[in-house]
């Protein structure tokens, strides 16, 4: 029996590393590239609205369409997202099928700004619809969209709640998105560097976690672990289960389920095959880079870091503390120097805080 499962302990990984080299190998061009031939020509696309996409200005919708048919002369085999402009309103969840002419994305940069091109490609975006025809609309509610509509009624009773201002941030901070937010407050927070705020992603799903455990504290350890996951995936999902939510889900699961820093380590790497599999070109995000090197810099370098230090140093402020990203946000251009410095620099940045502030 114990041979058996260390066989199946063998297998298992190769396993994982066969789909993900096949994955990675057999990655399909660009969404704008699969779209390349037909830029400046009318298309007749089927798809479902992204319903926390919808926007509403000067008798104008526009959203990020789901396509699951995509016609020119004749059907193509295209099955990923289009940004769409319709004049009149859009609905909030449900499919559409739109008529209009396909044209690119804008992606010019300036050297180390936001990297729309990379962006697009990790998203599926392939194109634009400016000034679509709405030929018909299909009301059925697909599973997904149900989340992100009680995700909107609960930002709209925020706004009710706590007014119009307050609420907009507040629902911005707890459920994310900023679109609501007036261009002043947009631009403070990100002057301050407190963009990430509205934002979901691992600072809030620490937050939640650690709320969560000291609520649950009265119910046995292994049950307690399950119900903070099962919650977890659950905001998730309300959250639009976009990529720093995943990342942030899987990151808490990780520390959750797993034992030593061994245990934790095998699961850690687990969990980027198993992402990686599911979406090859998450390698090329700044941020899967970022979370994932901080992670392996608290459980492989810290622990070597805290035989090194003096024992007169203090003791880790907390590893929620260590695992903050080390690079701007918005920089991919840079990614591969912040990623090491997020592998070496997060395990020794609780001892230079506690150092600093004399504690």
């Amino acid at each position: 029996m114990l041979q058996q499962i260390r066989y199946l302990r063998l297998f298992l990984p190769v396993m994982l590393l066969c789909i993900l080299s096949f994955r990675l190998l057999t990655v399909p061009p660009s969404a704008e590239q699969q779209l390349a031939f037909c830029f400046g020509r009318q298309l007749v696309v089927q798809g479902a609205v992204e319903p926390l996409s919808v926007r509403r200005l000067d008798g104008f919708s526009s959203a990020v369409l789901r396509c699951q048919k995509v016609y020119s002369d004749t059907e193509l085999a295209y099955s990923g997202r289009l940004r769409v402009s319709v004049k009149g309103e859009l609905p909030q969840a449900g499919c559409v099928v739109l008529k209009g002419t396909l044209e690119r994305l804008d992606s010019l940069r300036n050297p180390g700004s936001f990297d729309a091109a990379s962006y697009n490609r990790v998203q599926e975006l392939g194109g634009r619809l400016r000034k679509a025809q709405l030929l018909k609309i299909e009301p059925q509610v697909l599973w997904w969209q149900r989340f992100a509509l009680w995700n909107k009624k609960l930002s709209e009773r925020m706004e009710v709640a706590a007014g119009a201002e307050y609420g907009t941030l507040l629902s911005g901070m707890v459920l994310g998105g900023s679109s609501r937010l007036d261009e002043e407050t947009r631009e403070l927070f990100t002057d301050n560097g407190l963009a990430h705020l509205l934002s979901v992603s691992g600072t809030h799903i620490v937050l939640l976690t650690g709320l969560l455990l000291a609520l649950l504290q009265w119910v046995p350890l292994p049950w307690r672990k399950v119900i903070v996951i099962i919650l977890l995936a659950a905001y998730a999902l309300l959250c639009g289960l976009r990529p720093p939510v995943l990342r942030a889900l899987a990151m808490s699961s990780v520390l959750l389920l797993g034992g030593s820093g061994a245990e934790r380590g095998r699961l850690l790497c687990l969990v980027a095959s198993l992402l990686l599999c599911l979406q090859p070109l998450w390698l090329a995000d700044i941020g899967f880079q970022l979370s994932f090197g901080a992670a392996a810099g608290l459980l492989w370098l810290l622990p070597a870091c805290q035989k090194l230090l003096p024992q007169a140093l203090p003791a880790p402020i907390g590893e929620a503390g260590g695992g903050l990203p080390a690079g701007p946000p918005g920089v991919p251009a840079a990614g591969g120097f912040f990623f090491l410095q997020n592998l070496v620099v997060c395990p020794g940045r609780q001892y230079i805080a506690g150092a600093g502030l004399g504690i």
